[in-house]
């Protein structure tokens, strides 16, 4: 599994980059992005992170 902060930049990446992020809030149970533009976002490499819960 990776440490907190690769995976926090994976994710950034998968999302499209920096730029290609618009806005972030939490939830409860999630984090809600809302990116720029759809096509820069790699689904399936978001789908396959794995998670781990830190209490």
């Amino acid at each position: 599994m990776e440490k907190p902060t690769k995976r926090a930049l994976s994710i950034i990446k998968y999302l499209g980059g920096k730029d290609n992020i618009e806005d972030i809030t939490n939830c409860i149970t999630r984090l809600r992005v809302v990116v720029k533009d759809m096509s820069k976002v790699d689904e399936n490499a978001l789908k396959n992170i794995q998670v781990q819960w830190e209490l």
